[in-house]
């Protein structure tokens, strides 16, 4: 049998993303979203996930991305800017890691703030992930795994996407990227299933991030072998808006589409593909 997990991340990073996940799971085939504690948009998003019981919730750790921290600039310096905001992206703070230059009680206590301000709502939280997948980051790793247990949170994502998918669909750096993240991937399954910590057997997103497509989904659900797999996806109601605020490039609106695409429910019936979320691998 084949079980699909279809995660929106970005949940409360602003309104346009928050109106998409509460549109896909209600009249799409999205099953579950990852919530961002320093997303701007936060509060709306739990009280939209307090009204979607069925929805699989995650906490999507953030390291970078400029947001203000949740902990307090003051409390984690090593992890800032000069305005006191979360580094731009994960470059930015690997080469600062590299140099020296990160305070790992920084990242815990920023990390820890995270997971109690998501926890302690009154929705089911389902597993974790992280904003530009650097929960996986060597260094990174244990500390939330550290934070799932303390939370009693028993799955995450792990985002190691087959290596010879996507090659016709990107540029060589992103598919360098995806080669890169896929071999951290692989190490980081080892060490969550030595923790007792669940993951899919299967990931897909990482070379069609930000650009995925009816015809993208469908073609992923043709070589989907038995087993159980995440289909990662960001989408949003406005292009144009969040285009200019976070200049990523990304098509958010045909995602949703995707998302609601009455022959992407069709053909995930006729497959037999069984739609799950993270807290029905545990």
């Amino acid at each position: 049998m084949r079980f699909l997990i279809i995660n929106a991340d970005d949940f409360g990073l602003t309104k346009e993303v928050n109106e998409a996940v509460r549109l896909a799971a209600t009249d799409g085939v999205l099953t579950s979203t990852s919530l961002l504690a320093p997303g701007y948009a936060f509060t709306e998003a739990v009280r939209i996930a307090e009204t979607l019981p069925q929805l699989g919730i995650g906490v999507h750790t953030a390291l970078v991305g400029g947001m203000p921290p949740v902990a307090g600039a003051a409390a984690v310096p090593s992890l800032v800017d000069e305005d006191g905001y979360l580094w731009p992206d994960y470059m930015t703070f690997i080469r600062r890691d590299l140099a020296g230059q990160i305070d790992y009680d920084d990242v815990y206590r920023e990390l820890d703030a995270q997971f109690e301000k998501i926890c302690s709502q009154s929705v089911r939280i389902t597993h974790a992930d992280g904003h530009q997948h650097l929960h996986i980051w060597p260094k990174v790793l244990p500390i939330v795994s550290t934070l799932c247990r303390k939370y009693h949170i028993t799955s995450m994502r792990i985002p190691q996407e087959s290596i010879s998918y996507g090659k016709h669909l990107a540029s060589w750096k992103r598919f360098l990227g995806k080669s890169g993240l896929t071999a951290l991937a692989a190490r980081a399954r080892g060490y969550i299933a030595r923790q007792g910590i669940h993951t899919t057997d299967y990931f897909w997103g990482m070379m069609d991030g930000g650009q995925l497509t009816e015809k993208k989904i469908l073609a992923m659900m043709a070589r989907m072998d038995t087993g159980t797999h995440e289909l990662m996806c960001h989408p949003a109601v406005n292009d144009t808006t969040m285009q200019a605020r976070f200049g990523w490039h990304y098509h958010w609106q045909t995602e949703l589409h995707a998302l609601l695409s009455p022959r992407v429910h069709e053909e995930l019936i006729v497959q037999s593909i069984h739609r799950i979320h993270f807290g029905d691998i545990s």
